[in-house]
């Protein structure tokens, strides 16, 4: 059963045009709602930024590391126990 104080708002991802990282973050209050950010890098490799509760609009981000270009990237957000 979900608490009736956790929710989840929009979400917002974000890049930065010529950067080399993405992310963004979800409106909402946690602590069951939460997301977090993803980058896609070539080489077909994907990282992940920490996991925040919705709500929590210091954001999640990640980046390619050096030597990976940069492909996609954007936040999900998901129920998680």
């Amino acid at each position: 059963m979900r608490p009736a104080g956790s929710w989840l708002g929009k979400c917002y991802p974000y890049h930065k045009a010529g950067t080399k990282w993405a992310g963004g973050w979800c409106d909402g209050n946690g602590p069951n709602w939460q997301y977090w950010g993803y980058v896609n890098c070539s080489g077909n490799t994907r990282y992940f930024g920490p996991h925040r509760w919705a709500g929590d609009k210091r954001g999640s981000y990640a980046a390619c590391p050096a030597g990976r270009s940069y492909k996609s990237g954007g936040v999900y957000s998901g129920w998680v126990r």
